[in-house]
């Protein structure tokens, strides 16, 4: 039994026996269960397995925490072993970052092995076939290594960020936002920032009922006019306001 974390709140079950489609409440969020869609397969996905019901559990946040509760069964357990899914793919975290070299390595070689075979196949049907092929396992190992991130990082082109630099307000453009920091295009701004240069930050998202104003320091400036800062000072309430921002945008993405 698989439960997967769908976008705006929803969670989705996929059952494999056959179940009438149905609707109930769990902890204010709307679940929907309905017969498992041989054809469907949730893009990239951190898992793990409750050890009460034996549901396998998807969400891209896994690794960033302790602890979870199992939409299937209602009950809190402590995350263990975490599975990276992509498409039909999946594999063991642990398993992944232990051998990422070799991975890296495969994924370099696939790569020059497209387009050797682009090049010697130019117009040919059978040759066409065969990149696509190989240009769809380089997407899924793509995606594979992505899991191996410890903080997820998401985009979102709803979300607009403005902070303040010497007592003006500056406006910047979201490049991605994980749970610890953000990475920001600031345009020219970036000539008068510097490492270790503390930062309010004003977030703004459609989804959130009000901006998020958080404090940060810059940890580097790259000369393509971004930034990245690291938030700092955060109490659990923008925590959590964070975390279900990540989430939800990280989910929409997958749609």
């Amino acid at each position: 039994m698989d439960v997967f974390f769908g976008a705006r709140g929803r969670l989705k079950k996929f059952l494999t026996c056959q179940k009438k489609t149905k609707s109930i409440n769990f902890k204010n969020r709307n679940i929907s269960i309905k017969k498992h869609r041989p054809d469907y397969t949730p893009q990239t996905m951190l898992k793990t397995e409750c050890p009460h019901c034996s549901c396998s559990v998807y969400s891209p946040l896994l690794t960033e925490s302790e602890d979870t509760d199992c939409p299937s069964c209602g009950k809190p357990f402590t995350v263990k072993e975490v599975f990276i899914s992509a498409g039909p793919y999946s594999i063991y975290r642990d398993v992944l970052l232990k051998n990422m070299g070799k991975y890296l390595r495969l994924l370099r070689e696939a790569k020059e092995e497209v387009d050797s075979i682009k090049k010697k196949g130019e117009g040919s049907r059978a040759y066409a076939e065969s990149a696509k092929t190989v240009d769809l396992f380089i997407d899924r190992l793509k995606e594979l290594l992505d899991g191996c991130r410890s903080k997820l990082r998401v985009t979102g082109e709803d979300i607009s960020v403005e902070y303040m630099l010497y007592k003006t307000l500056h406006k910047g453009k979201l490049v991605n936002i994980s749970s610890t920091g953000i990475c920001i295009h600031v345009g020219e701004d970036a000539v008068g920032l510097n490492r270790g240069q503390s930062l309010n930050l004003n977030i703004k998202d459609p989804m959130m009922a009000e901006p998020l104003y958080v404090e940060g320091e810059v940890v580097w400036v790259s000369g393509e006019h971004s930034m990245g800062v690291r938030f700092i000072n955060m109490d659990e309430g923008r925590k959590k306001i964070l975390h279900d921002l990540i989430l939800e945008k990280s989910l929409s993405e997958t749609d």
